[in-house]
């Protein structure tokens, strides 16, 4: 019998909880509870201009994960734009602590009263992995995204050009179907999960930035190799559509592979691991820089 937990990707069984104190606030956005982090220097008059931001889109351990409250600050602080985490799977986020110490238990499973303890440990998993299966697809995802997006733009007035989005893990597959009609600027994806080569990629209308782990069952060298072949190809037409005299679609793009690294890095990395803090610090900087870039 395969178990909820065994359902969820790879990423919600591994990982390390990062130590630190989110310095973010809490807010009642566009239908969301969303945190909001703030880069440092941030202005604290209305001269912000043109404002522009970034919209994370998460793990399946969402908004309350310590994880990931820390990263929007470090990317609010790297690329000196306000980064929005909006609560996507609205309460439905999985609880990082019994799905991690389900894998732990796994591998040290010897015997009938290890197997019963390991069988207890699932059970109290459960609950919340099937809740969020069930609550958290792809058209339900998607309409609580563009109903956020929405309200950047038509309430807090942000204009589509100065808005960037960026998944991690579960979240990458939705940060890259926003890139199919365009809903925002530019994209970037860190071990992106359930993203269909080329189904997901083809389409893709604006810049892209994969930060890829070495080792990742979910995008693996081989998907990801078929993923640039992809967008090489589109760079080609669109070099022939210029030739030609016919407006091109986007087609900036760039691949990164951090040595060393496997699914869940940026987010829930060993940074106690010389090679993977090297790892997680690089792909938050490239991050920074690419919305830097394209975020006019």
């Amino acid at each position: 019998m395969t178990t909820a937990t065994e359902e969820l990707p790879a990423c919600c069984r591994q990982g390390y909880v990062h130590d630190g104190v989110a310095k973010g606030t809490v807010e009642n956005l566009h239908g969301l509870k969303t945190y909001v982090a703030k880069p440092a220097n941030f202005p604290t008059s209305a001269a912000e201009s043109p404002r522009k931001c970034i919209v994370f889109l998460t793990d399946v351990f969402g908004l309350d994960f310590i994880n990931n409250r820390l990263y929007a600050d470090n990317l609010a602080n790297s690329s000196g734009l306000t980064v929005y985490l909006p609560d996507l799977f609205n309460g439905t986020a999985m609880a990082p602590e019994p799905v991690m110490k389900v894998a732990e238990d796994r591998e040290k499973v010897k015997g009938i009263v290890d197997r019963l303890r390991l069988g207890l440990t699932v059970v109290k998993a459960l609950p919340t992995g099937a809740q969020f299966l069930v609550q958290n697809n792809d058209k339900t995802m998607m309409a609580r995204l563009s109903q956020f997006l929405n309200g950047l733009i038509d309430i807090d007035r942000y204009k589509r050009e100065h808005i960037g989005a960026i998944g991690h893990c579960w979240g990458g597959r939705y940060a890259t179907l926003l890139a199919h009609e365009a809903k925002v600027a530019c994209f970037a994806v860190a071990h992106t999960s359930r993203t269909a080569v080329p189904g997901d990629i083809e389409p893709i209308k604006i810049p892209a930035l994969f930060l890829c782990a070495e080792e990742d069952v979910w995008f693996s060298t081989a998907t990801r190799l078929r993923a640039e072949e992809c967008l090489k190809k589109r760079r080609e037409e669109a070099t022939q559509a210029a030739e030609d005299k016919v407006a091109p679609v986007t087609t900036d793009y760039e691949f990164v592979v951090y040595r060393g690294t496997t699914h869940g890095f940026a987010c829930r990395g060993d940074v106690s691991d010389p090679l993977v803090k090297a790892a997680v610090d690089g792909a938050l900087t490239k991050a920074s820089l690419f919305f830097q870039q394209y975020l006019i």
